[in-house]
C-alpha cells in the first residue's frame, strides 16, 4: 500500500510557514536586504513550480547580493543563509539534484552555526538544517543524513501546537527515523506531535492544513505498523478537512488523501464498497484543475491505483489498461515507475504480452539492485524475474528471483502492509524451483507460505492469494509423497478460497478447477469413488461460471469431459465437449488487440478436433461435423475480421467477397507450398515471392517472413548466395514490422542468423558479423539455451575468422555456458575454440583451465577424437609458455589418441621431431638424471 503522500518532499515546493521579524525590520527602516528576505520567504511559501525557473534564479541572485552586502555581526545572516538553502532544496530542475542538495545542506548548516545562537533566526536556521538533511535522506536513503537531521532536531525547543509547519517537518523526520532504525518509539513520537496540533494546547484556529496533516500522519503510521482504527480516524479527519477546503488545490489534496485511505482499508478488509469510494474520490480529484500541477498528478496516480486494484478484484481489462494510461501520463518519478511496473506485470500475467514484461523489468531492476530497496520493490522484482524464467527457461533468472525474494523477506517488518505478499512471492519462486528439481525447495516453500498465513490479515484481499499458493504447495507435496494429510490442508485452503470467491468473480472457474483436482487426487489416494463425482460437479460449475474468462470455462468443460469419458460415460462427455466448443467464439472477441486474440485462439486451436473425436466415440456423427465447422468458422472469422452475418454487411460486400476469395486462394497456395517444400518439386521462386506478398497483404507478416526465409535457405543451398541475401533482407523487413510475440522474435533472430551466414559465404565478413550479432541480441532473453548457444557460437567463429580474438572469446564463453545442459559435445568444442582465443590473447593459464574442462567432458562422452584435440590444444599452450617437456608429453598423448589416418598425426610427428632435435629427448634426460641420483 502506497500513499500519494502530499507531505513528502516534492521536488518543487515546501512551505516554510515562518515569519520574518517584521518589527526588527521596521526599526532598521526596512532596507533593501529586508525586502529581499521578505520577498524570498513569500515566494517560497507559495510553492515552486517548473515554470518558475527564471524567478527562482532572480531570488537566488538577490539573496547572493544581499549576503555580499551584509556587515559583520548582522543578525540577518542566519535568515539569508537559510533561505539560500531552501532555494537550492526546492529547485525545480531535475539535473544535478544531489549537487544542489549538497549546496542546500552547506548553506543550512552554515546558518545553524552562525551567531547569535538564539532567537527566531537561529531557530529558523536549525529547522532548515533538519529539512535539507531529511530531503536528501528521502532521495538517497543515506543513514548519515537522517542521523544528522535527528541531531539538529534535538537542538530545537519543543514544538508549539500552533506551529503546524514545524510539526509537519518533525513528524516527517520521526517517520524516516523509524524507516532507518525500526524503532517503534519514533512512530509514537510522530503521532504525539501530530495529535498535539489538534490538542487543547493549540490557541490558533484549526483549518484544512491541520486536519489533513494529522490524517496523513495517521495513515502513514498505519502503513508502517497496522493499528486498529487509525485509517478510520484518518478518513474522518480528511472529511472534516474538506469542509474547510476553499480552493481547488485544497479540494484536490483532500479528495486524494481520502481516496488513498479508503483504498488502504479495502486492502485491509476486502470491502468492495471502500474500493468504489476510493475510485470515486480519486476521480473527483482528477477532474479538478488546481494551480499547482503536481496536486492533480497525485490525484491521477490515486485513480490509477484504484483502477488497478479493481482489476485485481474483478478482472476487467479496461480498468487495467486505463490505469496504465494514467500512470504513463504522470510525471516520471521513482514511485510512479514502480506502480507502472506493477500494472505492466499484471497485464503480462493476464495476456502474456512479452513487451509489457520487458518494460516492467526495465522500470524496476535499477531500483531493486540498490542496497536500500524496500521489501515491496524487491518482491515485485522477484515476481517479474519469475515470469521471465517461465518465458525463457533461463535458470539464472529463477535463481535471481529466489535471491531477491529472500532479500525482501529479510527487509520486511512485522505488521508492515506487504508482509504476507512478500513471503507469498518467495513461496511461488520455491515451488517453481521444485519443478526444476531443486532438492528441498518444496518443503521450504511450505514453511514460507505457513509464515505468510501467520502474518496476513485474515480478511485482506491479498490473503486469498496467499491461500491459493498454500493450496498449491500442499497439493504438490501431497502428490509427491502420496500424503492425504497434505492434500487435506490443500483442500481446506481451496475451500476457504472458494468461500471468499463470489459467484460473479472472474477467477471462480479457475479456483473450482483447482478444487476439483485436489478432490480427485485425494479420492484416488483414499479409494473414495464419490470423489470423482464431486470433481466433475465442480468442473461443471466452473464451466458455467459466466463471469469467468471463456478460456477458463473451456478448460473446466474439457476436464469434466475427459473425467466422464474415463468413467465410460461417453454421451455426457460428448455434451461437455460440445459446450466447450460453443464457447470458442467468446475466447478472442474482436474488441481485443490482435496479439491478444492470437494468444487466446492458439490455446483452443486443437479443441474442435478433440471434441469431434469424443463425439464419434459417442456415435454422434453430426455432432462431430458440427464441432469441426464451429472451430473452422471461428478461425475464419478472426482471419477476415468478419463480426456480423453476410446479410448485415453494407455496400462493401463485393470488396469483402473479393478479399475472401483471395484469402482462399492464398490458403490453397500456402498449403501447396508447405507440401512442395518436403519434395524435390518445389514452387518457382517467383510464385513463392508472390505468396509472401499476398500473405503480407492479408496481415500475416509472420507467415510471409517464414515463406521468404525458407526460400532464402533454398537459394543458399543452390549456391545462389546473392539471391538468398536479397530474399533474407525482404523477409527481415517484413518480420520487423510485427514483433508482438516471442515466436515473432524467434523468427526474426533466425532470419538474421541465416543472413549472417549468407554474407559470410559471399565474403562480406563484416556484414555477416553484424547480422550474427543482431541474431544473438534478439535471442537473448526469449530463446532457449540451445538457440542462444548456437547464435553466440556462430558469432564467435565469425569473429575468429575476422581475427578479433578478444570479442570472439566473449561470445564463445557465452556459447559454452549455454551448451552446458543441452549439448555436452558442442559445449566441449566451444571450450576448445575459446581456449584457442585465450591462447592467442596470451591468457595461458585460463586457456589451460578451459582446455582441461573440455577434456573432462570428452572423457565423459568417451570421445577419443575430442580428447586427442584437447591434448593437442594443451601442447600448443605449453609450447607458447616455453614449457617444452610438458609440450612433448601432451603431443605424445595426443598422438596415441588420434587415429592413424588423422591429419594431425603428421603435424604432431613433425613438431616432436623439431622439439627433440632442439632440446633432446626430455624424457630420456630425466631418466638419466634419476639413475645418476640413485648411484
Amino acid at each position: 500500500m502506497r500513499f500519494s503522500n502530499f507531505w513528502s518532499p516534492p521536488q518543487n515546493s515546501y512551505n516554510t510557514y515562518d515569519i520574518y521579524d517584521a518589527d526588527v525590520a521596521a526599526q532598521r527602516g526596512g532596507d533593501e536586504i529586508d525586502n529581499v528576505v521578505l520577498s524570498a520567504m513569500t515566494y517560497l511559501s507559495g510553492g515552486v513550480t517548473e515554470e518558475d525557473v527564471p524567478h527562482i534564479h532572480d531570488i537566488r541572485d538577490a539573496l547572493a547580493r544581499a549576503l555580499a552586502e551584509l556587515e559583520a555581526g548582522d543578525d540577518r545572516l542566519a535568515w539569508i543563509l537559510s533561505l539560500m538553502a531552501r532555494v537550492y532544496a526546492t529547485w525545480p530542475e531535475g539535473t544535478d539534484k544531489q549537487d544542489k542538495l549538497g549546496l542546500a545542506i552547506q548553506f543550512a548548516e552554515a546558518a545553524a552555526e552562525a551567531k547569535p545562537q538564539h532567537g527566531d533566526g537561529h531557530e529558523f536556521a536549525v529547522r532548515t538544517a533538519v529539512l535539507t538533511r531529511w530531503i536528501r535522506y528521502v532521495d538517497s536513503r543515506d543513514g548519515r543524513d537522517i542521523r544528522a537531521a535527528a541531531d539538529y532536531m534535538r537542538r530545537l525547543v519543543p514544538v508549539s501546537p500552533n506551529e503546524t509547519g514545524t510539526a509537519r517537518l518533525l513528524a516527517h523526520v520521526h517517520h524516516s527515523l523509524f524507516d532507518h532504525t525500526s524503532d517503534v518509539r519514533e512512530l509514537g513520537a510522530s503521532m504525539a506531535i501530530a495529535r498535539s496540533v489538534l490538542g487543547a494546547g493549540r490557541t490558533k484556529a484549526l483549518g484544512f492544513e491541520e486536519f489533513t496533516f494529522v490524517a496523513l500522519v495517521l495513515a502513514e503510521t498505519d502503513m508502517r505498523r497496522h493499528e486498529l482504527g487509525l485509517l478510520e480516524e484518518a478518513i474522518g479527519l480528511t472529511e472534516t478537512a474538506l469542509i474547510f477546503a476553499h480552493t481547488s488545490d485544497e479540494r484536490c489534496i483532500g479528495l486524494t488523501i481520502l481516496a488513498d485511505c479508503q483504498r488502504a482499508l479495502y486492502w485491509r478488509h476486502g470491502d468492495p464498497d471502500r474500493l468504489e469510494q476510493a475510485i470515486q474520490a480519486a476521480s473527483a480529484a482528477a477532474s479538478l484543475h488546481p494551480q499547482v500541477a503536481f496536486h492533480r498528478e497525485f490525484a491521477i496516480r490515486a485513480l490509477a491505483l484504484g483502477l488497478r486494484a479493481r482489476f485485481k478484484a474483478c478482472g476487467n481489462r479496461d480498468d487495467l489498461d486505463q490505469a496504465i494510461r494514467l500512470l504513463r501520463s504522470h510525471k516520471p518519478d521513482k514511485s510512479t515507475s514502480h506502480e507502472l511496473s506493477v500494472a505492466l506485470g499484471l497485464r503480462y500475467e493476464a495476456i502474456g504480452s512479452y513487451p509489457d514484461l520487458i518494460e516492467a523489468v526495465h522500470l524496476t531492476e535499477q531500483q531493486a539492485e540498490r542496497d536500500d530497496a524496500d521489501a515491496s520493490t524487491l518482491h515485485h522484482y522477484s515476481a517479474l524475474l519469475q515470469y521471465a524464467f517461465a518465458s525463457t527457461r533461463d535458470v539464472a533468472k529463477l535463481t535471481k528471483a529466489i535471491e531477491v525474494a529472500r532479500r525482501a523477506v529479510d527487509k520486511i517488518r512485522p505488521g508492515e502492509g506487504d508482509a504476507g505478499l512478500v513471503y507469498n512471492t518467495l513461496t511461488t519462486c520455491l515451488v517453481t524451483a521444485h519443478f526444476e528439481g531443486w532438492e528441498g525447495a518444496l518443503d521450504e516453500a511450505i514453511d514460507t507460505i505457513d509464515a505468510a498465513m501467520e502474518i496476513a490479515p485474515p480478511d485482506a484481499p491479498d490473503t486469498t492469494t496467499i491461500l491459493i499458493n498454500r493450496a498449491r504447495a500442499y497439493r504438490l507435496r501431497g502428490e509427491v509423497r502420496g500424503s492425504p494429510e497434505d492434500l487435506e490442508v490443500a483442500l481446506a485452503a481451496t475451500t476457504e478460497v472458494l468461500q471468499r470467491t463470489g459467484v460473479h468473480h472472474p477467477h471462480r472457474a479457475d479456483r473450482l478447477r483447482t478444487f476439483a483436482l485436489i478432490v480427485e487426487t485425494l479420492g484416488r489416494l483414499r479409494g473414495d469413488p464419490s470423489a470423482q463425482a464431486d470433481a466433475v460437479a465442480a468442473r461443471k460449475e466452473a464451466s458455467r461460471s459466466t463471469a469467468s474468462p471463456p478460456g477458463s470455462r473451456i478448460r473446466a468443460a474439457v476436464g469434466a469431459g475427459k473425467a466422464l469419458a474415463d468413467d465410460g460415460r461417453w454421451p455426457e462427455a460428448n455434451d461437455q465437449f460440445a459446450f466447450a466448443v460453443s464457447l470458442l467464439p467468446e475466447v478472442a472477441w474482436h474488441g481485443l488487440d490482435r496479439a491478444s486474440q492470437e494468444y487466446h485462439l492458439t490455446e483452443g486451436a486443437d479443441l474442435p478436433a478433440l471434441a469431434a473425436a469424443y463425439a464419434l466415440q459417442a456415435d454422434d456423427i453430426l455432432g462431430a461435423i458440427d464441432r469441426l465447422e464451429v472451430g473452422r468458422s471461428v478461425l475464419w472469422q478472426h482471419a477476415l475480421r468478419l463480426n456480423a452475418p453476410s446479410t448485415t454487411v453494407d455496400g462493401e460486400t463485393a470488396d469483402l467477397i473479393a478479399e475472401l476469395r483471395r484469402a482462399v486462394e492464398v490458403e490453397a497456395l500456402f498449403i501447396e507450398w508447405m507440401e512442395s517444400e518436403q519434395t524435390a518439386d518445389q514452387l518457382p521462386r517467383e510464385q513463392v515471392e508472390q505468396l509472401a506478398a499476398d500473405l503480407e497483404h492479408l496481415q500475416e507478416p509472420g507467415a510471409a517472413a517464414v515463406v521468404l526465409g525458407a526460400l532464402g535457405l533454398r537459394l543458399r543451398h543452390m549456391g545462389d548466395t546473392q539471391a538468398s541475401i536479397a530474399v533474407y533482407l525482404s523477409a527481415i523487413a517484413i518480420a520487423e514490422s510485427r514483433l508482438q510475440t516471442v515466436e515473432d522474435r524467434m523468427d526474426l533472430g533466425m532470419l538474421h542468423g541465416n543472413l549472417g551466414f549468407a554474407y559470410r559465404r559471399a565474403g562480406d565478413l563484416e556484414r555477416g558479423i553484424h547480422h550474427y550479432r543482431r541474431s544473438a541480441e534478439i535471442f537473448d532473453g526469449v530463446a532457449s539455451p540451445a538457440t542462444i548457444a548456437n547464435a553466440r557460437n556462430n558469432l564467435g567463429l565469425a569473429l575468429i575468422v575476422a581475427d578479433r580474438p578478444k570479442e570472439a572469446a566473449v561470445e564463445l564463453a557465452v556459447a559454452a555456458a549455454n551448451f552446458t545442459s543441452v549439448d555436452p559435445h558442442r559445449h566441449a568444442q566451444a571450450l576448445i575454440d575459446l581456449a584457442a582465443m585465450l591462447t592467442q590473447l596470451d591468457r595461458l593459464d585460463e586457456a589451460l583451465s578451459v582446455t582441461r574442462r573440455a577434456r573432462d567432458v570428452f572423457v565423459q562422452l568417451r570421445d577419443q577424437q575430442g580428447q586427442a584435440c584437447s591434448w593437442y590444444r594443451e601442447a600448443i599452450i605449453h609450447n607458447q609458455a616455453d614449457r617444452i617437456e610438458l609440450t612433448i608429453k601432451a603431443l605424445q598423448t595426443g598422438q596415441r589418441l588420434f587415429g592413424p589416418d588423422d591429419p594431425e598425426q603428421a603435424e604432431i610427428a613433425s613438431a616432436l621431431a623439431t622439439l627433440r632435435a632442439q632440446w633432446g629427448d626430455s624424457v630420456s634426460q630425466t631418466r638419466n638424471q634419476d639413475v645418476r641420483r640413485t648411484n
